[in-house]
């Protein structure tokens, strides 16, 4: 083996709307470039979780990875819905596991419509884990009233600021209110709230930084409405050393091979660990039409419901209880939480879970177009000639 200190781990992400086929296309490109893919969904990272958040297939293995239509996929059933999992611990995972797929002489493929996962690694964010997992536990199992009571108590003037009724943010908002009151100062944050949520990916202040091409990234044609103006507060800017990338490039190895591909042999390089520090990463996105996301979100709601989400929910609730915060931040179930107590119809709680996918697919394409290193297409073919040049570039 020789040694290069020049060469980045190869990364190709594949974002965009819910509903917009990316998971399809990543099936057929991570065959096609003898690939892996690891799920960047904020849910699907949680077991039992499974009709509501469109796993492939919905009655998936809990183990790591799955073998799905001959491809591995990472990411899916790896934490539990009672259990705290942050962005730190999203990142310590997916490092892990491009380092397996990477020294397995495949290129990693990271699939899915929470932006800010796939943000985190192609940038390297240097978290560090910032709560207590005692005092988060003990706040997992207080109700939502509750929480807000506590809250009230601890800080009213952040109580009077967030949204009190998702329970994630109030948890988090007392375990600043305990942490900074106490003699632990954490260096920068690892829990920075819910990827689903509608204020986070609002209030994110995206820098582009140039990793394919040109900074400026291909931007879709006017067929979403957008709401480009921003807050004055980040939530990633907590340290100014956010978004640097470590210049350690020592871990990369190219592996001496024999095969011929012309595009494979050009990517492969060994990792000793999961402490990668650079990637050269291809970020791509649909750019579906508005309407035909709204009718997928429709049928896919229809689908689900003839598959069992209804009974999941039940299931979860009896489970976890009605005030679950990951249940009560997940759209396609807490939409469905009404209903199977009795307070809502079938038909009510149907048009919620529409509506908010359909927003959520709106926010996302809002992410993707505000992240300035995204190339936009229209087919799978697309998206391979992408592939394609930017390795050979």
């Amino acid at each position: 083996m020789t040694r290069n200190n020049s060469k980045k781990v190869k990364l190709v992400c594949i974002g965009g709307p819910t509903a917009s086929g990316k998971t399809e296309a990543s099936l057929v490109l991570a065959e096609k470039f003898d690939g892996a893919i690891i799920s960047c969904d904020s849910r699907q990272i949680y077991k039992e979780l499974d009709v509501s958040t469109d796993k492939i297939p919905y009655s998936l293995p809990y183990h790591d990875p799955i073998l799905y239509r001959g491809i591995e996929h990472y990411g899916i059933n790896v934490a539990e819905i009672d259990k705290p999992f942050t962005l730190f611990d999203w990142m310590t995972y997916c490092r892990g596991a491009i380092a397996k797929i990477v020294n397995s002489g495949k290129i990693p493929f990271l699939v899915g419509g929470t932006g800010l996962y796939i943000q985190s690694i192609i940038e390297n964010y240097k978290l560090k884990q910032d709560f207590d997992a005692e005092l988060r536990e003990e706040l997992n199992k207080m109700s939502l009233k509750q929480l807000q009571t506590r809250l009230k108590e601890l800080n009213p003037d952040l109580y009077e600021k967030i949204d009190v009724n998702n329970p994630r943010r109030v948890v988090r908002g007392i375990e600043r209110a305990i942490l900074s009151s106490s003699s632990r100062k954490p260096e920068g944050r690892s829990d920075i709230g819910d990827p689903e949520n509608k204020s986070q990916i609002s209030n994110i202040k995206y820098q582009a930084k140039k990793t394919h091409g040109s900074p400026i990234a291909k931007r879709p044609p006017s067929r979403w409405t957008f709401d480009s103006r921003m807050t004055k507060e980040s939530i990633v800017n907590h340290s100014k050393s956010l978004h640097e990338a470590d210049g350690n490039d020592e871990n990369n190895e190219i592996l001496n091979r024999s095969e011929t591909h012309p595009i494979k042999n050009r990517i492969r390089i060994r990792v000793q660990d999961d402490k990668i520090k650079k990637f050269d990463s291809l970020v791509l996105s649909f750019n579906p039409e508005r309407e035909l996301i709204r009718q997928r979100i429709e049928n896919r709601v229809k689908k689900h419901q003839e598959i069992g989400v209804i009974d999941e929910v039940k299931r979860l609730v009896e489970k976890y209880g009605a005030d679950n915060q990951i249940l009560n931040s997940t759209i396609s179930v807490q939409e469905y939480i009404p209903y199977v107590l009795g307070k809502i119809s079938l038909e009510k709680a149907q048009e919620r879970v529409v509506i908010n996918n359909y927003q959520y697919a709106k926010r996302q394409m809002t992410w993707f177009k505000k992240y300035g290193n995204t190339v936009f297409v229209d087919s799978v073919k697309e998206m391979e000639r992408e592939i394609v040049k930017w390795i050979n570039g």
